[in-house]
């Protein structure tokens, strides 16, 4: 009897931790600010905490736009590995407490707020959990965020170690995290398909100020792109192995370099390569992102030339790489490699960008003929790799750069098999006025290139085109095949928007492209065969 009564308390004790451990408990604070209308700013707290001793804690601010929470609630609803895996946490010891939006949030994400109410109410958030656990380290656990924003919580005063899950570092190619004197640990999922968070730029950042990195990876491939709290961007499915990393690292450990499906599969590698072009002085060292599809042997390879970067674009404000994933995606999916070369001045290639033209050009493809100067030497790139089939590639670009990809093809150049023109031509627009009813700069352009290019083109275009009238965009075409040229022109109807991007929208294209491509003998032309499609 006696020994049924200590088994009977023993799991009764077992129980209630484990009762405690999946609790929330929701609590306002009002923080050391005011909102634009002189009200004091109040945010709430959800505290999960473990049945032992607390060892460490973690204080985490949800990205999101509204309040996630409310006092006397029992759990959060937030994105994002920290509320899912606060259990698992909590049994190493760590108690986790979740930041909501503030009050006067107003609609804006963690990154989208004034950085200096960000910190104050951080700074509130950790001072009131410094006092309810004196002696206990805290820490930051933050989802999702840009560099801007860790740099900003970095300057919260009494954090003693910053774990960035998944962050967003499209834009901090040049940012310096320098003057963080906290350990920092990314962790990242290598084979997530979201386009705002791309492991490439995650591993620089690390690398660059010596920060620890653990590689996420999954069995299984994404089916579609996404950044949602089910994505394996958010780590959904990997709460343990990331709760026992964060513990591990807390305590002193060193974390794994990678976990889950190790090696870390992925759909296809991503990779930075830079080669020279020629400079009025010297050369210009540019860069191109090559994607590898995951299939096997040389795969054939499109070169893809962007358009017309404006000083506002983050490819210039932010030094951004050139990633076109809509595009790269639909020739990777049919087991082709994707080469996004940044031509001079854009990202961090070097140089100046190109802007002396002029819709009164004597010579139809001078701006072509100019850009094709920072793509050339990117074929020679390509050729050289033996992951690359060097003999079946095809050119294409958007805008001016589907313009001058035209160009390039028309050098009749080695393993060059086709040329794919998304809106690419020469507009007649002129102070700010809309495209010309006929433009015969563009068609002339066509007609001539129409002369050189001897492989077969596909033309993609859609009406309502805000540089090119849909009477130009027919002509040129008709301009570019009676000079000699084979091509097809692909006309989407109104799109909802300029129809200059019609790039991005590939169910207007998409079938074209794979007839396109099995025509040219690069994928198979039954549906069935293509590469599996990872995302």
């Amino acid at each position: 009897m006696k020994r049924i009564l200590t088994l009977t308390l023993a799991l009764v004790t077992l129980l209630g931790r484990a009762a405690l451990a999946q609790s929330w408990s929701v609590e306002a604070m009002d923080t050391t600010r005011s909102s634009a209308e002189g009200q004091r700013v109040r945010v709430n707290l959800a505290t999960h905490l473990p049945a032992e001793p607390v060892r460490h804690v973690i204080v985490s601010p949800l990205t999101s736009a509204t309040s996630l929470m409310q006092p006397g609630a029992t759990k959060t609803n937030a994105a994002g590995p920290w509320a899912r895996g606060a259990a698992a946490l909590a049994e190493g010891g760590v108690a986790l407490v979740q930041v909501d939006a503030p009050s006067d949030a107003a609609g804006r994400t963690l990154s989208q707020r004034p950085a200096g109410d960000m910190q104050a109410d951080l700074q509130a958030a950790v001072d009131k959990t410094a006092g309810k656990f004196p002696g206990v380290p805290v820490h930051l656990g933050m989802f999702a965020v840009s560099g801007a924003t860790l740099d900003a919580a970095a300057r919260v005063r009494g954090v003693s170690r910053i774990i960035v899950a998944s962050g967003t570092f499209l834009d901090d190619r040049e940012r310096s995290l320098k003057h963080i004197k906290q350990p920092v640990l990314f962790v990242h999922a290598a084979t997530a398909q979201c386009d705002a968070a791309p492991l490439l730029e995650a591993e620089q950042l690390a690398h660059r100020h010596g920060h620890a990195l653990v590689r996420v990876g999954y069995q299984e491939l994404e089916t579609t792109p996404g950044c949602g709290a089910n994505s394996q961007h958010a780590l959904r499915g990997m709460e343990s192995e990331f709760a026992a990393q964060v513990t591990r690292w807390l305590d002193g450990g060193t974390p794994a370099a990678e976990i889950g499906s190790t090696p870390a599969h992925v759909a296809w590698s991503e990779q930075l390569l830079h080669y020279d072009v020629p400079g009025v002085l010297g050369t210009h060292r540019l860069e191109m992102t090559l994607w590898l599809p995951n299939t096997r042997g040389p795969a054939p390879v499109v070169l893809f030339n962007h358009g017309d970067v404006e000083l506002d674009f983050p490819q210039m404000r932010f030094k951004r790489r050139i990633r076109e994933m809509v595009i790269a995606r639909e020739f990777l999916k049919l087991g082709m490699a994707v080469a996004m070369p940044a031509r001079r001045g854009i990202a961090l290639s070097g140089g100046t960008y190109p802007r002396n033209f002029s819709a009164a050009d004597g010579d139809p493809t001078y701006k072509a003929r100019v850009h094709a100067q920072d793509v050339l030497p990117a074929l020679d790139l390509l050729r050289s790799r033996p992951d690359l089939d060097g003999q079946r590639i095809v050119l294409a670009g958007q805008s001016s750069g589907g313009y001058s990809a035209t160009y390039v093809a028309g050098k009749q150049l080695a393993g060059v098999v086709g040329v794919v023109d998304f809106s690419g031509g020469r507009t007649d627009i002129k102070d700010n006025s809309g495209p010309g009813y006929l433009n015969r700069m563009m068609v002339n352009g066509f007609a001539e290139l129409g002369r050189a290019v001897k492989v077969p083109a596909l033309f993609i275009f859609a009406e309502e085109d805000s540089r090119y009238s849909v009477q130009t965009i027919r002509a040129a075409h008709e301009a570019f095949v009676a000079a000699g040229g084979r091509a097809r022109l692909v006309l989407a109807p109104p799109i909802g928007r300029d129809g200059h991007h019609v790039y991005l929208m590939p169910d207007h294209w998409r079938a074209a492209l794979k007839e396109y491509l099995a025509e040219l003998g690069l994928v198979p032309a039954r549906p069935d065969e293509t590469a599996k499609e990872p995302s």
